[in-house]
């Protein structure tokens, strides 16, 4: 295997019935190795994204839910930065909303 979190054992060959030449498969990366690097689980970054589009003014509920409510929100927020409005929360738009915050005021409430 490929890597042991807890009781959780992750491979990396036959994913989908195909061989992946060793390399990790895309899903399982942004599972196991991308969240951590934005210092939270899942659902508190969802929790923090909600949060700051409430306080700017964004009509979303902080309930650690990325339902459509959220989405529609992000991207209102995504068009008036001028952020391609995919309703995702990539990099891009993480940054743009914590600036949008404030900085001083991201690392007060979660750091």
């Amino acid at each position: 295997f490929y890597v042991k979190i807890g009781g959780h054992c992750f491979y990396t060959e036959s994913y989908s019935g195909r061989s992946r030449n060793d390399a990790i498969p895309p899903a399982l990366f942004q599972r196991t190795f991308k969240w951590p690097q934005f210092g939270c689980e899942p659902g508190q970054r969802v929790y923090r994204i909600q949060y700051m589009l409430n306080k700017l003014g964004y009509d979303v509920k902080a309930d650690k839910y990325f339902g459509k409510t959220t989405q529609e929100a992000l991207i209102k927020f995504q068009l008036a930065q001028k952020i391609e409005a995919d309703g995702v929360a990539g990099p891009r738009t993480i940054k743009a909303l914590i600036q949008a915050y404030g900085a001083a005021a991201y690392a007060a409430k979660f750091l």
